[in-house]
């Protein structure tokens, strides 16, 4: 199974108050090009997918049509987990649907971590959260910041024994370096969350900083 890591798609994002739509249009034909050449059989894309929690029509278009060349015209599966800047709640809806034709979303940490499972692998879907939505889902700790929030939640994600196990995420991880892009990325260290956190999985796919990274 080969697989596609992206994040920060930020459709319907725009530079000096000009739409950066049609150069969306030109990253999305490459993508699936991509896609076809290398043969990739899942696209993860792991938070940020737009760029605003209401989005315009036209980043709803391209988003539409990216989905369906990949997951109807394509057969690809692709797997979504919301983040920061995204409409968790509408990014999610029809959920029970979109999975029947490949698409599978992540929209709130409170419906728990959503796990697929695929060939020799299993997918944990992990959207972005904030602490007060940890806490809620578990009084019974005491989480006083982001770091401890997150291995809360990790903790209670189960391996599968059997597969590779990858995290789908969206956060910053201590060490990653962010880009000029980042305009929203908290780089003072509160919402950071420590790499050993990630221990217990095979391959982590973070999204947040707009960059490639690899923490050791």
């Amino acid at each position: 199974m080969r697989i596609l890591h992206t994040s920060d798609w930020h459709l319907g994002v725009t530079l000096n108050n000009m739409p950066l739509i049609e150069e969306q249009r030109r990253f999305l034909k490459k993508l699936c090009e991509i896609v076809d050449v290398e043969a990739i059989d899942v696209i993860v894309i792991a938070g940020d997918i737009f760029d605003h929690a209401v989005s315009n029509s036209d980043a709803i278009a391209l988003y539409n049509k990216a989905m369906t060349a990949l997951c109807v015209e394509r057969r690809k599966t692709v797997l979504i987990c919301a983040g920061n800047h995204d409409g968790a709640a509408r990014l999610a809806a029809c959920n029970a649907l979109l999975e029947q034709a490949g698409l599978y979303v992540a929209g709130s940490v409170r419906d728990g971590v959503k796990r697929i499972g695929l060939a020799d692998t299993a997918f944990h879907l992990l959207p972005y959260f904030s602490i007060d939505e940890v806490r809620y889902l578990y009084p019974e700790d005491e989480i006083k910041s982001y770091d401890e929030a997150m291995r809360t939640i990790l903790r209670h994600i189960e391996l599968d024994q059997e597969r590779n196990n990858i995290l789908v995420a969206h956060c910053f991880v201590t060490g990653a370096q962010p880009s000029e892009s980042d305009r929203s990325a908290m780089v003072g260290g509160a919402n950071m969350v420590g790499a050993d956190a990630f221990s217990g999985f095979d391959y982590v796919a973070l999204g947040h900083l707009h960059r490639a990274q690899e923490i050791g």
